[in-house]
């Protein structure tokens, strides 16, 4: 299953689609060359950008770039071979079907993170000479709740990729809405969403300068303790991992000219 995984991750690192979401996972790195250049020009006077890292770390990785690019990267798992019509190529190697989709998957999350984790830690020494109070601690448990994330996305679309016809506009569906709206109302529902457990491990935590119903009702509201959090997501990522790999084994695919 190594060189399947290594197959895989090289094909990846080829594919014109990682080079997109190579790209687009350098827009923290992007933004913060932008305000050192406004800054440069006397626009942004007194200004410490290190300051912003918290929030960018929790805003433009965590809610925003995490699930858009999960959703583009792990989406593709499965749909991709049966469009290119490659799958019935592969099923025919004398390969277990679980461990193609397993190893698949696995290298999708591995890029996932990687691009991310490069990213934030180019975001975070750029940062450094201005102003940046966050500890390399602090960063490494960033980093971490981004990989955990990564696995956990790329885990649920692997598996929508398989049984949607168009898993991208679903996914992205349940991303920004099911997720960005469901996540941050009180009440039981947040539980079915992966932000909230994913928000729950991040310490750096959104404020609000006015109080708002939903905020008031979230102060009363008692939050789940984090290591049920982590246990939670462990869980979703097994899970989804189990109900992709199995896929192949109940689910005919049949390559369709449109």
């Amino acid at each position: 299953m190594l060189s399947l995984f290594q197959f895989f991750l090289k094909y990846f690192i080829r594919s014109r689609r990682m080079f997109w979401m190579f790209l687009l996972g350098m827009i923290p790195v992007l933004t913060v060359l932008l305000l050192y250049g406004l800054k440069l020009f006397g626009l942004l006077h007194d200004f410490k950008i290190g300051s912003l890292f918290s929030k960018l770390a929790f805003s433009m990785y965590l809610q925003f770039l995490l699930p858009l690019m999960a959703v583009f990267i792990g989406t593709s798992v499965i749909i991709d071979e049966v469009e290119s019509a490659t799958l019935p190529y592969l099923l025919v190697r004398p390969i277990p079907r679980w461990q193609i989709v397993f190893s698949k998957t696995l290298a999708s999350e591995v890029l996932l993170a990687l691009i991310l984790t490069v990213s934030m830690i180019i975001t975070y020494l750029f940062m450094l000479p201005d102003g940046l109070e966050v500890s390399g601690i602090t960063l490494l448990y960033y980093l971490l709740v981004l990989i955990t994330g990564s696995f956990s996305y790329v885990a649920i679309f692997s598996f929508v990729g398989g049984v949607v016809r168009k898993p991208v506009l679903t996914s992205l569906l349940f991303t920004f809405g099911w997720e960005k709206i469901v996540g941050s109302l009180p009440g039981s529902l947040r539980y079915l969403t992966v932000i909230y457990y994913l928000n729950r491990l991040f310490p750096f935590k959104q404020t609000t300068t006015t109080a708002n119903i939903f905020s008031l009702l979230r102060a009363n509201l008692s939050t789940i303790a984090i290591w049920k959090a982590l246990l939670i997501l462990i869980f979703i990522i097994g899970f989804f991992h189990f109900l992709a790999v199995s896929l192949l084994s109940w689910k005919e695919y049949a390559h369709q000219d449109e």
